[in-house]
């Protein structure tokens, strides 16, 4: 990237706890980019408190926006405040030069401001199944007339002269969900940052420590997660010990009836800061997702030198190689994953195979510096 780029960068507050995929990626991208001696303005929610006190040690310049729920009980607060936020859009891309304005969600699109001459880039995180955005499509179609409106005013993909997507399978579902046209994608998984190295696994006795990683929710699997963890303990007692890390949501009913069934099996630990640090000392990573885009756990593991049992699904299957780096197994086969792990655990030059293997594909594919280099060569040809 050359230093005429001056990007202007805007990412909305994403979950309670701050610690999301989207977060994550935008500091590290926010990092790179200082790192590389680009200039880069920061827009994030108000109150979106360990993003901005990231950002102050970066030392980027950054504005703290109102955030905006597009609610038609209060239309004209609503207009106004959106109005408000492209005015002061406006007024820093024409402050500090900007070339380039990037939304951190495809749901941002809406504040463009008006006239604006200046290269667009979204950044379109989701991936679902075919039949999943056919139902969705479904329940929209038959849904309150407000609810199309919102989701048409919020996600206006075709303003992007770049979109990037972490892979084939999010820029399919970029595709058919929002029936985009537009042949301008960079097809770029995020990876992680560090300068990790090769390590062997020290416990080889047991038990064996298997990482679960992200919110503990329906979509990312935790009725799996528990019924696992019961077997494991029924089948080989005392031979695993599963750590769940990430946010619970005890307010949650659902949730919580399955973490309070779960938590004789599996040790809750909570957000963390720093996953790779536990991911160093765990012997697998378990991932039970039900979609993802990419699944910034799954890089993470690879950097630990970890190999991934995961379902077959959207997203996961483009980052994980049947027997050389992990296993896929057809959603809800719980009996043969259980197995498999077993089976793995007793092979110890097996284990090794698939442990090499994970963190060579990191090395090679999914460090986010090489993310950084495709992103710079795409950002060149816009400029």
């Amino acid at each position: 990237m050359t230093n005429k780029s001056r990007i202007l960068a805007i990412k909305e507050k994403r979950s309670l706890w701050g610690d999301d995929g989207t977060a994550v990626y935008f500091l590290n991208y926010l990092r790179e980019l200082k790192l590389r001696g680009i200039f880069v303005f920061a827009m994030v929610s108000e109150g979106d408190e360990k993003i901005i006190q990231e950002i102050k040690d970066l030392q980027i310049p950054y504005w703290e926006m109102p955030r905006v729920n597009i609610s038609f009980k209060h239309p004209v607060n609503t207009l106004l405040r959106i109005l408000s936020i492209r005015y002061n859009i406006n007024k820093f891309i024409k402050k500090h030069s900007l070339n380039i304005l990037e939304f951190h969600h495809a749901g941002l699109s809406h504040l463009k401001p008006f006239l604006c001459n200046i290269s667009i880039i979204v950044n379109q995180s989701g991936a679902l199944s075919r039949e999943q955005i056919l139902k969705q499509k479904m329940l929209l179609s038959k849904g309150n007339y407000l609810v199309r409106l919102r989701r048409k005013i919020r996600f206006k993909l075709d303003i992007a002269d770049l979109m990037i997507v972490q892979g084939e399978d999010a820029k399919a579902t970029t595709i058919l969900q929002f029936d985009y046209k537009k042949d301008n994608f960079l097809v770029s998984p995020f990876g992680t940052t560090g300068d990790q190295l090769y390590s062997e696994y020290c416990n080889q006795e047991g038990p064996f420590k298997i990482i679960a990683c992200g919110r503990f929710s329906v979509d990312k699997g935790m009725h799996d997660l528990v019924d696992i963890a019961k077997k494991l303990h029924s089948d080989y007692p005392g031979k695993f010990l599963i750590e769940h890390l990430g946010h619970v949501d005890k307010n949650n009913k659902e949730i919580n009836t399955a973490y309070q069934n779960g938590k004789d099996f599996i040790n809750f630990r909570g957000v963390v800061s720093d996953p790779v640090t536990y991911m160093n000392s765990a012997w697998a990573l378990l991932n039970c997702s039900h979609r993802e885009a990419a699944g910034l756990v799954n890089f993470e593991a690879k950097s630990a030198s970890i190999p991934i049992f995961s379902w077959d699904v959207i997203g996961n299957r483009e980052y994980i190689t049947h027997d050389v780096n992990g296993y896929l197994f057809k959603q809800g086969s719980i009996d043969e994953m259980v197995k498999r792990l077993n089976v793995v655990s007793d092979n110890i030059l097996l284990y090794h195979k698939l442990r090499k293997n994970s963190f060579k594909d990191y090395e090679v594919n999914f460090k986010f510096t090489k993310h950084i280099d495709r992103y710079e060569m795409a950002i060149n040809k816009l400029l």
